[in-house]
């Protein structure tokens, strides 16, 4: 059931994204010359981990009728499929939380205070609205019977105008979170964490619209040139630019490596790890011998 549920939606798709993210954090931490202590960072990794995981199998709870008619979902998806009762995913995704939190108290409240808000945003951008009002991000489909034109209103905030702004904030605070476990909190890079952060957005829109990475960047150009904009504020302003133009083009590569795939692509699902993995490895490398 838990390897179902849990290990290649997580593990493969999840976990490395949000290493990734929570190390973009830590790897600025490093540039800037502060010191932290690596076992509580690493217990802040795995706290936010493991409670985090518990918003993608309570969003898949929601997420089934949606997925459904998705045929490269369903293959991904046990619940979709029928081989795992949601109440066994709602026990999974409660004890998740529980764990993941609890653990993220031996950090600070602050670190709990953000982790908490990050999966409550989470939460607010999953959970089907029962009583929205018409948008104007409502989608539009015809009647074939009666041959008008009938409102469906969104099931849950990611189908309206607040969608993107909540997904850009989730990763926003995911770079965030391990400088609260510092006393170096007022210095956190704000400029780089927003480009990097819209050009996630950028990526992720493609994602929900079926582009191509690459078509995705190309659909995307003035929310793609402020993410660029952005990380060249930053060095302007903050130390290292060397390191942060790595970093940036360390992006960029991956955007042309993967640019003809879409997100869910069997070489995209496969490789993404690796590349997040090795890229970080690199940087961390890169940071602390040159």
């Amino acid at each position: 059931m838990i390897r179902k549920t849990l290990l290649f939606r997580n593990l493969v798709d999840n976990v490395p994204k949000n290493i990734g993210l929570y190390c973009v954090g830590i790897l600025f931490l490093v540039i800037s010359g502060y010191s932290f202590e690596t076992v509580k960072m690493v217990l802040g990794l795995i706290a936010f981990l493991i409670s985090y995981s518990s918003v993608y199998v309570f969003n898949d709870i929601f997420d089934i009728s949606e997925d459904g008619g998705l045929p490269a979902k369903c293959k991904r998806k046990p619940l979709v499929q029928g081989s795992v009762e949601k109440s066994e995913a709602a026990t999974i995704s409660l004890v998740l939380l529980i764990v993941g939190l609890s653990l993220s108290l031996l950090q600070n409240l602050i670190f709990f205070g953000i982790l908490s808000f990050l999966i409550i945003l989470n939460v607010l951008y999953s959970i089907p609205l029962v009583t929205f009002p018409k948008s104007p991000s409502a989608q539009y489909e015809t009647d074939q019977q009666n041959n008008r034109l009938e409102i469906i209103r969104p099931t849950s905030f990611k189908h309206t105008i607040a969608g993107l702004p909540l997904v850009f904030a989730m990763q926003f605070l995911k770079i965030l979170l391990p400088w609260t476990i510092t006393p170096q909190l007022i210095h956190f890079p704000f400029l780089f964490a927003v480009g990097f952060s819209l050009t996630y957005v950028v990526l992720f829109k493609g994602y929900k619209m079926n582009r191509t990475i690459g078509g995705s960047v190309i659909s995307e150009p003035l929310l793609f040139s402020a993410s660029v904009i952005f990380f060249f504020l930053s060095m302007l302003v903050h130390p290292e630019p060397i390191i942060q133009a790595s970093i940036f083009l360390y992006l960029l590569t991956g955007v042309v490596f993967f640019r003809k795939h879409h997100l869910v692509d069997k070489t995209v699902i496969i490789l993404s790890p690796v590349y997040i993995i090795v890229g970080v490895l690199t940087l961390f490398w890169l940071i602390l011998y040159i």
